[in-house]
């Protein structure tokens, strides 16, 4: 079983502005870099600096100061930033400034500190969101007890709860990322007021304290741009804190001011792709749609338009309208290759996500041949500037990398297929802690899919390493993420248990279909239908296995209760389970007929044949199937009767 990269996800939709060319007139660069501390910020110094065109690295002195010149010869054109890294061990950059400009002042702290509260924000997010799910769960339950919604309406809701919560667990780490930096920056008493009252587990305290400021009444009346951008600060708090809560209505009310702010600055792009964005990440994709073009009517910037038809080519991807997406990306390659040679460091690596989209197109409508240039194309765009910027880019060249190793998987590459995963893995280790369970998930997919190539060349001792590595990562993503991260490690593990089997290891085999099993049964409460549905698939493996090595009696066992679970499902819904049903009665049948049971062998034959004809009058043939579960029958008769 393969685990990819969900493709039809939702393509990152900032509009760039990190790197530009630029004209210097300044003969250097300049700053000073503090370490933040709770009572004020002091000078730090032996901080590292490097820039794109020398190897060499500056420190900050004693009182934190650091000039670097810009050698002549680049004055007239060269990358923003110029400044592409500034790192001192242990220590990580708080505060967002606008490197290269003629003064800088950097806030870093240390790491201990800045993840202890970044950890304690997020746990207080998710027990407030757990808390809320577990009062839910327990409404729901109760109503289904009284009988007040039925089976298939619960299990609607348990879905839903699920789903909400995964979303949630994925915007976490940016809201607590953000609530770390702000706090850090003492940007304003009332920001600060929100953020103790958050620490103290007062979130609704939090909001009300918020929203009583009526930021976004205040930014529509105010007209003084600084002004405005200082109370943009505080609604961009106040959205973030929103996203934050458990609020059934959070994202209605993250609407409204979206809605309200567009309305009242409907000349405001900036303002307008905030709004159209939300919309996007809602999937309300009509609206979105919608409001994208009014921003193209009003657009004059090449660059935001290529970067709309990017998105509405991803809106299209995802509504199945495949011709109308692929025209969308072409438009916006078209665009970025005309704006390119006028700055190559701004709009390349919006090109390359243009080309990934496309490519992702391809792959999914198996034009595997057609998605191999862009993905290419794509990749030496990422290959460069994970070179010059690595913080930034080394993560989407990595992704790059699997995406590239999937597809000649595809086309049956299997050397390269090879080549461009081990490479992915080695950089998924080299990246930088912020987003390590992030990494750890893509390295844990990229050793599986690495796994089974290698099981599909027979290089067994290759495949086992690979996918115990795998199996460990998603092991350890699962004790902090268990809903996120389970349902994927079982995945590893039938695919380890596949290849047990083959190389007779038929004890760890074992081990593992049981682990799966267990892993299943915890998760029923989530999804009840999908996970007993895999429960029984599991058990009826399980079962083979032991009749294979002459555990009959264990065969026995794990069969009746595999059928008797894929009964209660075939009773809410035939269509995905009684062939099924068949499947497993005929595999019991031969457990009985290996234990000379013919009598009851041949009544689960002729029960599995009733079924594979109630299929199809429905129009589900299994004609194969039946005609070798008859001869089963007639040879089993002959044996009996000989025998008596």
């Amino acid at each position: 079983m393969k685990i990819t990269l969900t493709i039809k996800r939702l393509v990152l939709i900032a509009i760039i502005l990190a790197i530009s060319i630029e004209t210097y007139s300044q003969k250097n660069i300049k700053g000073r870099i503090f370490e933040y501390t709770n009572e004020t910020n002091l000078p730090l110094s032996g901080v590292g600096i490097n820039n794109v065109f020398d190897t060499v690295t500056i420190f900050s002195d004693s009182l934190g100061h650091f000039e670097i010149r810009i050698p002549a010869k680049t004055k007239k054109s060269i990358p923003k930033p110029f400044i592409n890294r500034i790192e001192k061990k242990d220590y990580i950059i708080m505060n967002v400034v606008e490197i290269d400009s003629e003064d800088m002042d950097i806030i870093m702290c240390k790491q201990e500190t800045y993840y202890s509260l970044f950890n304690e924000f997020k746990r207080i997010g998710l027990k407030n969101f757990e808390a809320t799910n577990n009062h839910k769960l327990n409404e729901y339950r109760l109503q289904k007890e009284k009988k007040l919604i039925s089976h298939p309406e619960y299990n609607n809701y348990l879905k839903a709860i699920y789903d909400n919560e995964l979303a949630y667990r994925k915007t976490l780490n940016n809201t607590s990322q953000y609530f770390v930096e702000i706090d850090k920056s003492r940007f304003d008493s009332i920001v600060h007021q929100c953020i103790s009252f958050i620490l103290e587990n007062k979130i609704q305290d939090a909001i009300v304290l918020c929203s009583n400021q009526n930021y976004t009444q205040q930014y529509i009346e105010q007209y003084e741009k600084s002004k405005k951008e200082y109370i943009k600060r505080h609604i961009d708090f106040e959205t973030n804190l929103l996203r934050f809560s458990s609020l059934s209505d959070k994202f209605e009310k993250i609407g409204n001011i979206y809605y309200k702010l567009a309305i009242y600055n409907i000349e405001s792009i900036p303002i307008l792709m905030e709004y159209a964005n939300f919309l996007y990440e809602q999937r309300n994709f009509e609206k979105a749609i919608d409001w994208y073009n009014q921003i193209l009517k009003r657009n004059t910037s090449p660059f935001i338009t290529a970067n709309i038809n990017n998105i509405l080519g991803s809106i299209y991807f995802i509504k199945e309208e495949y011709s109308k997406a692929e025209e969308l990306y072409y438009s916006a390659i078209d665009t970025y290759d005309s704006i390119i040679p006028k700055d190559y460091y701004l709009y390349s690596p919006s090109k390359a996500e243009t080309l990934i989209n496309l490519a992702i197109l391809y792959k999914s409508t198996r034009n595997f041949n057609e998605a191999l240039s862009p993905f290419n194309e794509a990749l030496e765009i990422n290959r460069e500037f994970s070179s010059i910027y690595p913080d930034k880019y080394l993560s989407s060249y990595a992704i790059n990398l699997m995406n590239l190793a999937s597809l000649h998987n595809e086309l049956r590459n299997d050397s390269i297929s090879v080549d461009y995963y081990l490479e992915a893995i080695m950089l998924f280790d080299s990246l930088s802690q912020f987003k390590q369970d992030e990494y750890k998930s893509h390295k844990a997919t990229s050793l599986n899919n690495l796994g089974l190539i290698y099981y599909k060349n027979q290089k067994y001792p290759e495949a086992i390493e690979a996918m115990n590595s795998s199996c460990t990562l998603y092991e350890q993503l699962s004790m902090d993420y268990p809903k996120q991260y389970l349902l994927q490690l079982t995945t590893i593990k039938l695919n380890l248990a596949s290849i047990s089997k083959e190389t007779a290891d038929l004890s760890k085999a074992e081990k593992l279909y049981l682990d799966v099993i267990d892993i299943y049964y915890s998760l029923v409460d989530i999804n009840p239908i999908e996970n007993l549905s895999q429960i029984s698939y599991t058990q009826n493996l399980l079962g083979l296995l032991y009749s294979g090595i002459g555990e009959y009696e264990k065969a026995q066992n794990i069969l009746k209760e595999a059928l008797r679970i894929r009964k209660e499902l075939a009773e809410k819904d035939i269509d995905n389970n009684l062939a099924k049903v068949a499947e497993i009665q005929n595999n019991l049948g031969s457990v009985f007929e290996y234990t000379e049971n013919y009598n009851k062998a041949i009544e689960m034959y002729n029960l599995s044949i009733e079924l594979y004809d109630t299929l199809a009058k429905n129009g589900y043939y299994f004609t194969e199937k039946k005609k070798e579960i008859e001869d089963n029958i007639k040879r089993l008769e002959q044996l009996y009767n000989k025998n008596n």
